[in-house]
This record gives structure tokens, sequence and C-alpha cells, in this order.
């Protein structure tokens, strides 16, 4: 784990000296609840103090993660995204979070143990936030009359990254096909193949970006049958 030489006073008056998480780093995650574009932040374990003595085992160590945009991290400008919690690693939503893109900000946490010591903050970790470049669309290129084809949506970064997101769906025309918030496409009735378009809608820090995709609805020709 990490380091940091400011040194606790525990309720006994002995002099602690802290060890601090080490922050990790800020990587691609599985997208939470809403397809959203997700990040998880880690962190080494703080199972000792500064002077290598361990921890003891009667105690346990809880961690605050904040970001903010100042690389002083004046705390005044924090903001929260976990609180107390006993994991090392936590997973957030930049948007959901306000953090701005196109621009580096700044996490940083401490450790806290169960009797109440705190440690210092720990050295900022600097994240370029990346900026939504392109996105795209994954599904059917056909689909039967009466049938169901399920779209998904993948968001490409300016880091390169890529992440699955849930866009705003739409399908035109809607005379032959209809498709629901989660991206389920419902096809109708059709007397030949008609051809529509599927379109996805996803705005990330005030950037839009629209993709389509052409479908197929198959006209099924029922089999002859001979009496």
């Amino acid at each position: 784990p990490g380091r940091v030489g400011q040194d606790l006073v525990g309720r006994t008056g002995k002099r602690y000296y802290a060890a601090l998480l080490l922050l990790a780093g800020v990587l691609l995650a599985i997208p939470g609840r809403g397809g959203a574009e997700t990040r998880t932040i880690s962190w080494s374990a703080v199972t000792t103090y500064t002077d290598n003595t361990p921890i003891e085992p009667t105690k346990t160590v809880t961690y605050d993660i904040f970001w903010t945009t100042d690389v002083a991290l004046t705390p005044a400008s924090h903001h929260a995204i976990a609180s107390g919690i006993t994991q090392t690693s936590t997973t957030f939503d930049a948007d959901a979070q306000a953090i701005p893109r196109g621009q580096p900000v700044y996490f940083t946490g401490d450790a806290v143990l169960s009797t109440g010591e705190k440690s210092a903050l720990s050295s900022p970790y600097t994240w370029n936030v990346p900026t939504l470049s392109s996105l795209s669309i994954s599904g059917p290129a056909s689909v039967n009359e009466n049938g169901t084809g399920t779209y998904t949506a993948t968001a490409t970064w300016s880091d390169n990254s890529t992440t699955s997101v849930n866009p705003t769906w739409s399908v035109s025309p809607t005379t032959y096909a209809s498709i629901s918030s989660a991206g389920v496409f419902s096809a109708s009735t059709v007397t030949m193949n008609q051809s529509v378009t599927v379109t996805a809608n996803y705005v990330s820090g005030g950037v839009p970006k629209t993709t389509t995709q052409g479908v197929t609805i198959v006209d099924i020709v029922p089999p002859l049958s001979i009496t």
C-alpha cells in the first residue's frame, strides 16, 4: 500500500502513522444500470501503519474517495464518489457525477479506522476525462415479419476506450416496426420485404452523437400446400 507521513493520535494518546491507499487508476468498467458509461477506480488495501506495524485485527478500515478539478486537492473542492466503503474499488458514472469532460480531474481519498483515526489524503491521481467520439449500433440486418431483434449501442471515447451505452432508440418508418427503450425491435406483418432505419441518439457531456442502421423486414412466404 501507499504511505503517508502524517501522524495520527489514537484514543489512547499513542501516536500512529497511518498508511494510506494508493490509487491505482481509472479502468474501463461494465456498464451500470441504464447502460451508462461507467468507470472503476481501485486502490491498494491499507493493512499497516507507515512504520509497517500491522493494523490491529480489532480495527476495520474504510475508504473515502473524491474527485476534484483542483490539483492542490483543496477540501472545499472535493466531490465524493464513495464514502465509508470497505472494498478497494468503486464504480462511478462520470456524467452523473458531473465530472467535466475534455480536461484533467484528480482523484484522492483517505483511509479511516473504525476507532476514528484518519489518514491524510492520498497524492492525486490524474485522469484526462475522455469525450464522446462516436457511436455504433450492433444488431441483426434483417428481422422476419412479426419477429423481434435486439439492438445495442457502443460509445467510443477520445481515449479509444469503448463502453456499451443505452441511447434513445427510434425506427422509421413506424408503419412496419417499433423499437423499445431497451433496443428491442418488433417487426409488423408485411406483404413484401420492407426496409426501415434504426436510429440511436446518445448525449454525453453535452456532446450528441447519432448513428443509424438499415434493417430489412422479411416477408415470410407461407409454404405451398397440396390438397
